[in-house]
């Protein structure tokens, strides 16, 4: 007999994995770019808006988007670019500078989760539990964030 999983078993997946989509997102769907590319892109705006370009052009947007859920820094800036420039997708500064905020935003490793009551509690609790590693932002989703924003910023003063 095949037990259903519980509401704390998807919340625990949920934390371990970054979202509760985690079947949905399989890396042999999505294309990356060379390692040494990656870790330039933390710094290097050029750099990361080349590989946002080879993220873009080598995947479809749903598995992209399913990875920038998972907090995957790189699929965030990629999503950012796309709407900053209007590439693959309809320009929309708003939420350009959104993914572009997410991707410039560290991530601590450990993620709050609610507990069911257990026994004889009559109440559940908030725990935390470890969601991998400590992972940082990249700084040049923060350059790109304050392009957008000055692009957004001249866009309203010239109307």
């Amino acid at each position: 007999m095949i037990k259903k999983p519980n509401l704390f078993s998807f919340l625990v997946l949920a934390a371990l994995t970054g979202c509760g989509r985690a079947i949905a997102c399989d890396n042999k769907h999505i294309v990356w770019v060379e390692p040494q590319t990656a870790i330039a892109a933390y710094s290097d705006i050029d750099v990361a808006d080349s590989a946002a370009k080879q993220i873009l052009a080598a995947n479809n947007l749903v598995d992209i988007r399913c990875w920038a859920d998972r907090d995957n820094k790189l699929a965030q800036y990629a999503l950012g670019y796309a709407y900053e420039t209007g590439s693959s997708i309809n320009a929309d500064t708003g939420k350009a500078r959104h993914y572009y905020k997410k991707a410039a935003a560290s991530r601590s490793g450990r993620t709050a989760v609610y507990s069911p009551p257990v026994g004889s509690e009559k109440f559940g609790r908030i725990i935390t539990v470890n969601s991998g590693q400590v992972q940082p932002g990249m700084n040049s989703a923060q350059m790109a964030f304050n392009r957008a924003s000055l692009n957004l910023w001249g866009k309203v003063k010239s109307k």
